[in-house]
């Protein structure tokens, strides 16, 4: 079955970003949106540093993150703090991973860095239409006063999220992703954030060890994606719609990507000389399903990997159709 590492999980869901916009006059505006729009700018342009703890599954990891865009170019550091001590630096749009192991050579394993990736509430006009989204209370998070916001799916085909946004930048301190169980399946949180003042160069700097090199892709280096016509996903839930753009190695690789403007899914097929049998995997919320295609004497893997319930996976893997030749 296809490794996960095919698919960043919430690198596919949650966002690079942080960084604060003017206050907004109505600062206890009841009407979410606002809010969560003022989050992603504020990832974005913000000059922070803190320690956070992101867990998933039954993985849990602490890591440490600079970041500031005073020179009108972002630079992000994240810094593991136990296993190594991985180190991941993004300056604009090129990434670079220290691997301190001795003897570990090039990889291009990166620590999975939770809401820090470029997914998370990419167009929040679309969230009302497939979930609902409100202004619940305030509360203190890592020391600073928070207003909680809930989003909740319209149906089964989707997860909930918890949200607690700095009252005075609208950061996101912390963030809990639940199932229809009220299980939580992802956990994001600082445990402390200092947000303004200047990060000196050398805070920057990597330690010594291997590296590997990694472009994100800017807007205007994203491809087209070219659809053939070879298979279509025939389901999929009220508000999905497909990502027309990606990076060029994404679009190339026949991935198709959907999006609901918060939950992103992605779908390969691909021939196989493997498996007839289809497999499931999970980790924390994200579910990779895979089912085999035969037609024609070949044999087709389809594989759906997202942040999706696993019976919303599987029935969009469940619906792909070649088509005849």
């Amino acid at each position: 079955m296809r490794s996960q590492a095919r698919i960043s999980p919430i690198s596919v869901r949650l966002v690079l970003a942080l960084c604060l916009l003017p206050v907004f006059a109505q600062a206890d505006s009841q009407d979410p949106l606002p809010w969560l729009q003022r989050m992603m700018d504020a990832f974005r342009e913000n000059t922070y540093q803190g320690t956070f703890v992101y867990a998933h599954g039954d993985h849990f990891r602490t890591l440490r993150v600079l970041h500031e865009n005073g020179t009108g170019q972002e630079r992000e550091k994240l810094t593991e703090m136990e296993g190594g001590m991985r180190e991941v630096l993004r300056v604009g749009d090129m990434v670079t991973c220290r691997l301190p192991e001795e003897g570990s050579g090039k990889s291009s394993y990166c620590p999975h860095t939770g809401p820090f990736s470029r997914a998370l509430f990419q167009d929040v006009d679309r969230l009302s239409g497939s979930y609902r989204v409100a202004v619940t209370g305030q509360e203190r998070v890592a020391g600073r006063d928070a207003v909680a916001i809930s989003i909740e799916p319209q149906d089964a085909y989707r997860y909930s999220y918890q949200l607690w946004l700095d009252r005075e930048s609208a950061m996101l301190l912390r963030c809990l992703l639940k199932n229809a169980d009220g299980e939580v399946l992802e956990r994001f949180q600082f445990t402390e954030l200092t947000i303004g003042g200047t990060i000196p160069d050398e805070a920057f700097e990597l330690g010594a060890g291997e590296t590997s090199h990694h472009h994100l892709g800017d807007p205007d280096a994203l491809m087209a994606v070219q659809d053939d016509g070879r298979w279509q996903v025939g389901w999929m839930p009220d508000g999905f719609s497909p990502v027309m753009k990606m990076p060029a190695h994404a679009a190339r690789s026949g991935a198709r990507l959907f999006t609901d403007g918060l939950a992103l899914v992605s779908v390969f097929v691909e021939r196989t000389e493997g498996p007839t049998a289809g497999e499931t995997a999970r980790m924390g919320a994200t579910v990779a399903v895979s089912r085999v295609i035969a037609q024609a004497g070949d044999r087709w893997l389809v594989t759906v990997v997202g942040e999706v319930p696993e019976r919303t996976a599987q029935k969009m893997a469940e619906s792909v159709v070649l088509a005849a030749r």
